[in-house]
């Protein structure tokens, strides 16, 4: 779930609407993009497979827009348990994943309402460009700690447009492990190591108080386990005409 602190005003509904796009199944990618120690622990399954069939279809769940729907033989499992053939589904759009038939690939599938997703901002990609992450996969297992990490950013109108990386935020995860934190780098990023457990997640001041959190992980109800590697992103400042109100959340 994610906690968004706004005021929605009528002439704001193209802001908003961009950015819970990005939240709706997949129609636009996650911030920050995901690392592998990161999706896999999101994936329902991850496999390498060959595409065998492809077939473009109307709303193929609920939930979705008009998809491709790939037919996978699997070859291997890499984490979960996948039927074979495999049928998963890319929604078509600015995340789409373009597979072809005869191909194979190494894939982060995710669960969306009972249908099985790829999409383009990941981890997912031809086989033959995959060893590096079929390397970080393995060594997964093998770590004793996790850690979270991400970006405090502020908004830049346009014509410049984007987000600008915050420099010497406070980021503080309290746990069970007691209180980690850390200060944000000269482009906002920050990593904290921390042991396995669930974590709250803030940032402070100064400069800012952070008023929009559009992490790709949940900042409120943080899980970390060993290798995992939580990603977030929070935003110190709104876009324009988004005002510090109340929670809003979907």
């Amino acid at each position: 779930m994610v906690k968004v602190t706004l005021r929605l005003r009528p002439t704001l509904f193209a802001v908003i609407a961009l950015l819970l796009a990005a939240f709706s199944s997949y129609a636009a990618c996650p911030l920050p993009p995901p690392k592998v120690c990161g999706e896999f622990f999101k994936a329902k399954v991850v496999i390498i497979g060959t595409v065998t069939a492809k077939q473009k279809v109307d709303r193929p769940g609920e939930g979705l827009i008009e998809s491709w729907a790939y037919q996978l033989s699997v070859t291997r499992v890499l984490k979960g348990l996948a039927a074979d053939p495999l049928m998963v589904y890319s929604e078509i759009g600015s995340a789409e994943l373009p597979l072809q038939v005869g191909s194979s690939y190494l894939l982060f599938v995710e669960e969306y309402k009972g249908s099985l997703l790829i999409y383009s901002c990941g981890n997912s990609r031809p086989i033959s460009e995959a060893q590096d992450k079929i390397r970080q996969i393995e060594e997964i297992g093998m770590a004793a700690n996790g850690a979270i990490e991400g970006r405090v950013v502020s908004y830049l109108p346009a014509p410049r447009g984007g987000w600008k990386g915050l420099e010497a935020v406070r980021v503080v995860a309290t746990g069970d492990t007691g209180e980690h934190s850390v200060v944000t780098n000269g482009d906002g990023w920050f990593h904290i190591a921390v042991p396995p457990g669930t974590y709250q997640v803030r940032a402070e001041g100064p400069p800012p108080t952070v008023v929009l959190d559009l992490s790709y992980d949940d900042s409120d109800n943080h899980v970390i386990e060993k290798g995992r590697c939580g990603q977030l992103w929070f935003v110190g400042d709104a876009p324009p005409g988004i005002e510090r109100s109340h929670d809003f959340k979907w």
